[in-house]
């Protein structure tokens, strides 16, 4: 597995994240654009467009975004930008 110096999440992820109320949360179900593909983009490119498992050259394309700890073990971790990263 590829070594990742994780960067800040994007704002954008950040300020959704931060709509939080009574009525809404902000969950993996309701991620989707126009912060998902920005979030998809800053993995790729803090990973150098390499899959973090084989390290074969990847685009939004031909990745997607995988959680290191699962989602269904850690649920809490499901929008933590340390916990997620782009793979083929």
């Amino acid at each position: 597995m590829k070594y990742i110096n994780k960067n800040e999440e994007p704002s954008k992820f950040t300020c959704w994240k931060a709509l939080e109320n009574d009525d809404w949360k902000p969950s993996w179900n309701v991620f989707q654009a126009p912060e998902k593909p920005i979030v998809h983009d800053a993995l790729l490119k803090e990973q150098g467009y390499i899959c973090s498992y084989c390290g074969m050259r990847i685009t939004r394309e031909t990745s997607h975004i995988e959680h290191l700890k699962p989602r269904s073990s850690y649920p809490h971790l499901a929008l933590e930008y340390t916990n997620l990263i782009a793979s083929c």
